[in-house]
């Protein structure tokens, strides 16, 4: 199973998103709270040899809720949640850490949601 098939499994265990999580888009008819999250970068693993198995990966997870206090606990949910994923299987390989940042949070209003932007790098 890919790192992201593993993800949305995950985060759908999260039961105040009713199944709501999606990568890079979301339905223009999904009510909040939800979570929209992408792949932001990465590198590939090099040593003199070339390149081997291991690589590390950037992504962002959004969280939309309509009220702040809606989006607190599900930031720690989320925090939670991709602490619970160190050690596990992805894409072939062990998930060897996590490192998640701390969320940076705002007001959209534009859709009048409020939003927690969580950045984290997978090592496997």
């Amino acid at each position: 199973m890919t790192f992201e098939g593993l993800l949305t499994i995950k985060l759908k265990e999260i039961a105040e998103l009713n199944d709501n999580v999606y990568p890079l888009c979301v339905p223009e008819s999904v009510l909040a709270p939800y979570i929209c999250y992408t792949q932001s970068g990465g590198e590939r693993d090099k040593d003199l040899r070339g390149y081997n198995d291991f690589r590390e990966a950037d992504y962002e997870i959004n969280i939309l809720a309509s009220k702040y206090s809606q989006l607190k606990p599900l930031e720690e949910y989320v925090f939670n949640t991709l602490k619970s994923l160190i050690g596990q299987e992805a894409s072939e390989r062990k998930i060897q850490d996590i490192k998640i940042y701390d969320p940076s949070e705002q007001y959209e209003e534009a859709i009048k949601l409020q939003r927690a932007n969580i950045e984290f790098t997978v090592f496997y």
